[in-house]
């Protein structure tokens, strides 16, 4: 239980719902944020509410989430929260090129890791690979698979 509850607040700051935050003139600004160089008009609409789970592969867990996102272009804003014990909530920005959603995710805790997530967009559906910014508690993945689904436009 309690490496649950620790992986819980690692990854917690990856997607979570529910409007939590005003969006509006939030950034992440960080020296590891996302980025594609090489952008192609989006190919796919991800704006929406999405619900999604990731796992650790690790410690053979996994937990559900939310997300509240709003594309323009190929920017990516949004907000994120976590089914955990400590309501994990936090900003989500990033890209779209194509098909391919990089998202990189900040929580509202300064406890937790900021997480990188690349994901392929089809039939409101994404499915992809998140990553740990940072060392993860012992016996917690730096990565592991997520995937998702629109459940409202």
């Amino acid at each position: 239980m309690k490496v649950a509850s620790s992986i819980l607040g690692v990854v917690c700051c990856v997607f979570a719902f529910g409007g939590c935050c005003d969006i509006s003139n939030q950034k992440i600004t960080t020296k590891q944020e996302l980025e594609i160089k090489e952008l192609k008009p989006p190919s796919v609409a991800i704006s929406g509410r999405w619900a999604a789970i990731w796992k650790d592969p690790t410690a053979g867990f996994s937990e559900e989430f939310t997300m509240d996102l709003k594309q323009e272009g190929n920017k990516i804003q949004g907000t994120a929260a976590f089914v955990d014990s400590r309501r994990t909530k936090a900003i989500v920005s990033g890209q779209i090129s194509s098909n391919t959603v990089h998202l990189v995710i900040k929580p509202d805790s300064t406890d937790l890791h900021e997480t990188s997530w690349t994901g392929t967009v089809s039939d409101k559906s994404v499915t992809g690979t998140w990553h740990l910014h940072g060392k993860p508690p012992s016996g917690l993945a730096t990565t592991g698979p997520w995937k998702g689904s629109l459940v409202k436009e």
